[in-house]
């Protein structure tokens, strides 16, 4: 009765966290074909760039404190200490934000001096700098409020921050500046103002205050525990990174916009089905943890476990479906030669995200130096692969990089982790599930009616209704369904 409970929160949470992101990710849905064509794929080559660039400098102003944000939160409030804990990492975010945006500025400047850059892309460097600072803050301020497992008020923040951003960003692209340039002055714009909203909200929640004088030994916790991490994201970066890299060194702007295209559909899609999971499970893995121990811990993962495989497998076979209707519709014609990219980075994608479950056992022992060592394997192999196999086969050499590459991360992180933490893996599942999808695969890929719209609304109903007739035929797969939907159904009245 205790887990049937716990995993009715749960999924009130992941529901909060899906509605949510669903919203958020449609803001990308419209925003996509919008600006594919609007920049062409030359620029919107570069705009991805300008995007990865961001995330490492944006990881180096956050450190990997933000995940110590989750990960103390429950101790510190246990310990009535909460207010001292955000106080400081608070403090602490603002500052190497700060110096993260300053250090942007100066390398782009001294890069471009050099001449290793261009003067159009030191300009961009520049021009989003401040980004750096407003995104660390937020990101501070909302692991506050993911750790309060205040789900409604995170996706609202999220929610507007993602459409307030749409919006500044086509008006300026449209109707003021142009461009690359004019889409991220539009962003700057939007995320100034949300932040604000953001600090407000985890200042309520929190009892923060930038007036309160840090506390040295929580701040050397969060950062014995976080800086691990930052290793962990900046080799995530890189691995992100690095073939868009060697696309653009050994083919041409291009086929980065291309490979780009796909690869930023290929990532929203996941984000859509996935980040709900990953973004309810992490808190509530840490509270259980520390209130109730390791069996219980590991008997939630579990069955979280065979959710995340009930949800990975048949999207995987369903955005291979119909990839060709799909890259045709949101990005145009002149990308359809990323289309057969699209199925092989978005299975990594999948296949990588699992580690908000698998490897769990490496957060609740604070063995996250661990991590960055199995990423770092993963992104040589990425980069050796992408070396290897982008002269003979173009873009399509970087998907298969990309695939092999993810696989082997999430592979070596959950062997890892199972060695602190072990819980049943849903083996049998798997191979029902995968066979499904198979089955799924083969049925609707005859099917061709012309135009894209029709054919996409064609693929997927007929896909749905082939898995749904096979999951209502599969005992274990119907009982687990029937499970998880009864628990959701009585959901808690105070999970927010």
């Amino acid at each position: 009765m205790i887990m049937s409970g716990r995993l009715r929160v749960f999924l009130t949470r992941v529901s909060h966290y899906f509605v949510g992101n669903g919203l958020a990710v449609f803001s990308g849905v419209i925003s996509y074909p919008i600006l594919t064509r609007a920049l062409g794929p030359e620029a919107y080559g570069i705009m991805g760039l300008i995007s990865s660039v961001l995330l490492g400098t944006v990881a180096l102003g956050k450190l990997g404190v933000q995940n110590a944000i989750v990960r103390q939160h429950a101790e510190a409030r246990q310990q009535g200490k909460l207010a001292t804990l955000a106080s400081t990492l608070m403090a602490f975010g603002l500052a190497a934000g700060a110096t993260a945006a300053l250090a942007q500025a100066g390398v782009s400047l001294a890069l471009g001096g050099l001449g290793v850059i261009q003067v159009p892309l030191v300009v961009l460097l520049i021009l989003t700098a401040p980004l750096v600072l407003v995104r660390t803050c937020h990101s501070f301020s909302m692991s506050f409020i993911r750790a309060e497992e205040s789900t409604r008020l995170y996706n609202v923040i999220d929610v507007l921050l993602r459409y307030l951003s749409l919006g500044l960003a086509l008006l300026f692209v449209f109707f003021i500046i142009g461009g690359v340039e004019g889409f991220y002055t539009g962003i700057l714009c939007a995320e100034a103002v949300m932040v604000g909203v953001a600090l407000w909200h985890a200042r309520k929640l929190t009892g923060f205050s930038f007036s309160e004088r840090p506390d040295r030994a929580t701040l050397s916790a969060a950062l014995a525990f976080g800086l691990p991490l930052l290793a962990f994201e900046l080799t995530n970066v890189l691995l992100a990174f690095g073939d868009r890299v060697l696309i653009k060194v050994l083919l041409s702007d291009e086929a980065l916009g291309h490979y780009t295209a796909a690869y930023n559909l290929g990532n929203t899609l996941q984000s859509f089905i996935l980040l709900p999971l990953a973004l309810a499970i992490q808190p509530m893995y840490m509270r259980i943890w520390a209130e109730e121990g390791a069996a219980a811990t590991a008997q939630f993962l579990e069955r979280a476990g065979a959710l995340f495989i009930l949800m990975a497998i048949p999207s995987i076979a369903g955005v291979a479906a119909v990839r060709e209707p799909l890259v045709e519709l949101l990005a145009g014609e002149l990308y359809m030669a990323g289309a057969d990219v699209l199925p092989l980075t978005f299975a990594g994608f999948v296949l990588y995200g699992g580690y908000a479950v698998f490897a769990a056992g490496l957060f609740l022992h604070k063995e996250t130096a661990r991590m960055a060592v199995a990423v770092g394997a993963a992104c040589a192999l990425n980069l050796g692969l992408n070396a290897l196999l982008i002269p003979p086969l173009g873009i399509m050499g970087a998907a298969v990089a990309t695939l092999c590459s993810y696989t082997l991360a999430i592979v070596v992180l959950t062997w890892m982790a199972f060695k602190r933490l072990r819980f049943g893996l849903p083996w049998g599942a798997m191979a029902r599930v995968s066979l499904m999808s198979a089955v799924m695969f083969a049925a609707v890929r005859w099917i061709e009616l012309g135009e894209p719209w029709w054919t996409l609304l064609a693929r997927v109903p007929v896909g749905a209704a082939v898995m749904a007739v096979m999951v209502g035929a599969d005992r274990r797969s119907l009982e687990l369904i029937r499970d998880i939907l009864r628990q959701r159904s009585g959901g808690e009245r105070k999970a927010e």
